[in-house]
């Protein structure tokens, strides 16, 4: 009896002994859990606090001032410049517009615009214009998506148009051909001084890569209305297209040159402000 009581015991010890250490291994779980959570958390501030480190010194950044010249071609024409900047009184809190002349000013005034945030799609939105992967909707409304007829009137009336974009990285003095975008063209971002970008609607055969905008010959002299010469422009080529109404405050005839559109900066910027307005592409 003796024997067997004592093995009875030492099962006893033997289970018992099985089971702390199974609840033993179940309690490692959380704080192993625990750990990894904050070392991810750890992981994503670092990345987070880099990027913002390198959209900090990614030009553009605060303090620059450059100049993009843009068209817009509609089935076989270039159409008249987005004309929001042509009324004085239309704000810029950013430190991207345009003065109504086919040309595109960019100088930060905060994060929103400057490094990766300087892109295509911050400059449209001030001027009121959507674009989608497969529709362009112009201030006025009138809209041209892909796969819709170029409308009557135009060369290429009749024929389905499709939205695309081409990018200069130096529209006036270089020779590179351009980068065809098909699709994001929010996100097309403006790299350096002088690009050249034309959003085009137009059938699968055209060659987009011929289009450069109307004022990339005279980028450098419109460019200077910031820096306080206002100068005299007309746009070659642009054109009403039939089907599409003049937008809101456009002029037939440039109206004389007046202050620039007013641009209050926030307090944490150096960035120039603009000072005279150029004369206004003259529709054709």
């Amino acid at each position: 009896m003796g024997k067997a009581s004592s093995s009875k015991k030492v099962a006893r010890a033997s289970r018992a002994g099985g089971r702390r250490k199974v609840r033993g291994q179940r309690g490692l779980v959380f704080p192993i859990a625990l750990g990894l959570v904050v070392l991810l958390g750890l992981g994503l501030i670092l990345y987070a606090r880099n990027n913002n480190q390198a959209a900090a010194t990614t030009p553009p950044v605060l303090g620059d001032h450059w100049h993009a010249a843009y068209g817009v071609y509609i089935c076989g024409n270039f159409i008249p410049a987005f004309t929001k900047g042509l009324d004085p009184n239309a704000a810029d809190p950013l430190g991207i517009h345009s003065h109504g002349d086919g040309v595109i000013h960019i100088h930060p005034f905060s994060s929103e615009t400057s490094g990766k945030n300087a892109t295509l799609g911050k400059y449209l939105d001030w001027e009121g214009v959507k674009l989608t992967n497969d529709e362009l909707t112009l201030p006025d409304g009138t809209k041209y998506k892909t796969g819709d007829a170029c409308p009557e009137g135009t060369p290429d009336a009749g024929k389905k148009g499709t939205l695309k974009a081409a990018v200069w990285e130096d529209v006036q003095n270089g020779t590179s051909a351009p980068n065809i975008w098909i699709t994001d063209f929010n996100n097309i971002h403006f790299d350096r001084d002088g690009m050249g970008i034309t959003i085009a609607f137009v059938p699968d055969d055209t060659d987009i890569t011929k289009l450069k905008p109307p004022t990339a010959a005279n980028l450098a002299q419109l460019g200077s209305a910031d820096a306080g010469s206002a100068a005299t422009t007309t746009v070659p080529g642009a054109t009403t297209v039939p089907g599409a109404t003049t937008a809101p405050g456009a002029a037939t005839t440039a109206p004389a040159a007046t202050t620039a559109p007013a641009s209050p900066a926030p307090s944490d910027t150096t960035a120039p402000t603009d000072t005279t307005t150029p004369t206004p592409a003259t529709s054709g």
